[in-house]
């Protein structure tokens, strides 16, 4: 098994966690939204912060760095439109979970 072939199953492992989970979290907070209950709505905030800097933080820097290291070690060089969005994107995510 090649380098390239390990970076790319950690950055795709990573993606669908981050990706998976997060729409996980939105049907779960939907439902307790539209329960209309403070307790549970209460208690989703204290989850989300949880798992906001448990999970979706690391999968997100994972995600990231994974993704860099995929380009840097292929020399496929940032001026592809995709790179260029994605990393746009993850450095405002990794950012906004360190504060």
């Amino acid at each position: 098994m090649s380098f390239y072939t390990v970076l790319l199953f950690v950055h795709l492992l990573a993606a669908a966690a981050w990706v998976g989970g997060g729409f996980m979290f939105n049907l779960v907070a939907e439902r307790a939204v539209k329960s209309d209950d403070p307790v549970r709505i209460s208690n989703l905030l204290q989850d989300a912060e949880h798992v906001g800097k448990k999970y979706f933080g690391p999968a997100t820097g994972v995600t990231f760095l994974a993704g860099l290291w995929l380009v840097l070690e292929c020399d496929w060089g940032f001026d592809r439109c995709s790179c260029s969005e994605a990393s746009q994107l993850s450095c405002c995510r990794v950012f906004s979970d360190a504060g």
